[in-house]
C-alpha cells in the first residue's frame, strides 16, 4: 500500500469519524438521580423568575396606568429594566464599572473618593477642579504631552 494511500485512509477512518464514549447501563441509572435533581431545580428556579418576572411587569403596568403615564415613558423604563435583567442574566451587570477601573483608574478612584464626601464638598471639589483645568489650558506656555483632563 502507497503512503498517499495510508494517509487517506488514515484521514477517513480515525480522524474523521467521531467517537462516542461507550456508557454502561449501571452508569446511566446511578446518574439519573442526580439529573433529575438538576432539571427540577432548573424548572423551579425557571418558575420562580417567571413569576417574579409577570407580578413585577403587571404591577408596573398597573402603577402607569394608575398615574396617568404616558406609554412611551412606560416602554423606555420597560426597555431598561429588560436591559438590566438581560444583563444580569448574561453575568455582565457591571461591565461600564469594570470598563472604567481599566480604562480610567485615576478617575475611578477620584469619583470613588468624591462619592464618600458630603454632597457639598462633592460641588465644591468639582468647582476647584474645573477652576484648576481652566488655569492649565489656558496657559499656552506649558508644554506637557496629556491632556489635562
Amino acid at each position: 500500500m502507497s503512503a498517499q494511500r495510508r494517509k487517506r485512509a488514515v484521514l477517513t477512518t480515525d480522524l474523521l469519524q467521531p467517537r462516542v464514549p461507550e456508557i454502561s447501563v449501571p452508569e446511566v441509572l446511578r446518574a439519573a438521580p442526580v439529573l433529575a435533581r438538576y432539571a427540577a431545580e432548573t424548572w423551579l428556579r425557571a418558575a420562580e423568575w417567571s413569576v417574579g418576572t409577570w407580578f413585577h411587569a403587571a404591577s408596573r403596568m398597573a402603577r402607569a396606568a394608575a398615574n396617568g403615564d404616558s406609554a412611551s415613558e412606560f416602554l423606555e423604563m420597560t426597555r431598561d429594566e429588560l436591559r438590566e435583567y438581560t444583563r444580569q442574566l448574561l453575568g455582565i451587570a457591571d461591565v461600564e464599572a469594570r470598563l472604567w477601573r481599566i480604562i480610567a483608574p485615576e478617575t475611578t478612584a477620584l469619583r470613588g473618593a468624591l462619592s464618600e464626601a458630603a454632597p457639598d464638598a462633592t460641588a465644591a471639589a468639582l468647582r476647584s477642579r474645573g477652576a484648576q483645568l481652566l488655569r492649565r489650558s489656558a496657559d499656552v506656555r506649558v508644554v506637557d504631552d496629556t491632556h489635562p483632563a
